[in-house]
C-alpha cells in the first residue's frame, strides 16, 4: 500500500516536469516519503498509527506539490507579461525580487508560498505600469483556483509593497508583507537600483540632472505620482531613504552595503559634473 501511494505521488511529481525539488520543504517531504516507502513494513499493533502518519505525509506532499505548481505557472505567466518591459520593472526585476524574497522569508520565518506569490505578482497592477482598477493579480489568482483566504492575504501583501512618497508611512502590517517590501526595495538600491533608476528616467524622458531643480520630499502619494523631476533627484526623494525603512534584520544587512554603494556613486557623479576630478597625467 505504501509503495503504491508513494509511486502515485512520485509519478504526479515527475509529470510536472520538475524532478529537482526547488525548495527545502518539498525536498524534506520527498525524502521522508522515499524512506517510508522503502523501509520494511512490520505488521504490529502500531501498524495503523504508522499508516496514518504516512497518509499525513502523503497529504502534506500533495499540498506542497500543488503550491509548487501554482508558483511555477505564475512565474511563466509573469515572464510572458513582462518580457518586453523597458522601464526597469521587467521580468528580471521580478525574478530577483522573487528569489530574494524567498531567501529572506526562510530566514525570517514567513510563509514562503504567500511571499512567493506576492513577489511574482507585485508589479502586475502597479500604477506606473497598468491602468487603474484592472485587478489583474486578483483575476489571475481566481483563475488558478487559489483559496479565497490565501487570495486575500496575497493581495494585502501586494498592496503594501510600494513606496508612496518620503512623507507617507508604508510600514507593512504582516511579516510576509515586510519580507516582499524589503526584497522589492533592495532591488531599488545598489548597482542594480542605480541602473533601474536611469532606465525608468529614460523611459519617462526625464533629465539626468538639473542643478536648479531641487529634490522634493513628497508628503502624499498623489504628489509622488505627479513628480517629473530629474533622475538624480530620485536618489534623494526615495533611494537614499530606503536603508532606514527596511523591515527585517536580514534585509537590513543587505541594505547597508547597497546604500553605501549609492553614496559612492553620487560622490563620483558630482565630482565629474563639477569638473573636480584630478587631471590625468599623460
Amino acid at each position: 500500500m505504501r509503495c503504491y501511494l508513494f509511486l502515485t505521488c512520485f509519478s504526479s511529481f515527475e509529470a510536472s516536469g520538475n524532478i529537482c525539488c526547488r525548495n527545502e520543504k518539498i525536498s524534506r517531504c520527498f525524502a521522508s516519503l522515499s524512506h517510508n516507502c522503502l523501509k520494511p513494513v512490520h505488521y504490529t499493533q502500531n501498524s495503523s498509527a504508522s499508516t496514518n502518519n504516512f497518509s499525513k505525509e502523503i497529504r502534506s506532499f500533495d499540498r506542497a506539490m500543488k503550491k509548487e505548481h501554482l508558483i511555477e505557472k505564475t512565474a511563466r505567466y509573469i515572464q510572458q507579461e513582462f518580457s518586453h518591459e523597458g522601464s526597469g520593472h521587467d521580468w528580471w526585476h521580478i525574478h530577483r525580487v522573487w528569489q530574494l524574497a524567498q531567501w529572506i522569508a526562510r530566514r525570517e520565518g514567513a510563509s514562503v508560498f504567500i511571499v512567493e506569490m506576492a513577489a511574482l505578482l507585485h508589479d502586475l497592477d502597479d500604477w506606473k505600469l497598468s491602468q487603474p482598477n484592472e485587478a489583474k493579480a486578483r483575476k489571475w489568482m481566481e483563475q488558478l483556483g487559489i483559496p479565497p483566504n490565501d487570495q486575500q492575504t496575497i493581495q494585502q501583501v501586494i498592496d503594501q509593497v510600494s513606496f508612496k512618497g518620503a512623507g507617507v508611512d508604508t510600514t507593512p502590517d504582516s511579516l510576509e508583507a515586510r519580507v516582499v517590501q524589503d526584497a522589492d526595495r533592495l532591488d531599488a538600491m545598489g548597482a542594480i537600483g542605480i541602473a533601474r533608476t536611469f532606465a525608468y528616467g529614460g523611459h519617462k524622458n526625464r533629465l539626468i540632472y538639473d542643478p536648479e531643480e531641487q529634490p522634493v520630499l513628497h508628503d502624499s502619494f498623489d504628489a509622488y505620482q505627479q513628480s517629473t523631476g530629474p533622475t538624480i533627484n530620485h536618489f534623494y526623494e526615495k533611494l537614499l531613504l530606503l536603508k532606514d525603512r527596511i523591515n527585517t534584520a536580514t534585509g537590513q544587512k543587505l541594505a547597508r552595503q547597497r546604500h553605501q554603494f549609492m553614496e559612492h556613486y553620487l560622490e563620483q557623479f558630482f565630482r565629474e559634473w563639477n569638473n573636480h576630478e584630478q587631471p590625468l597625467t599623460l
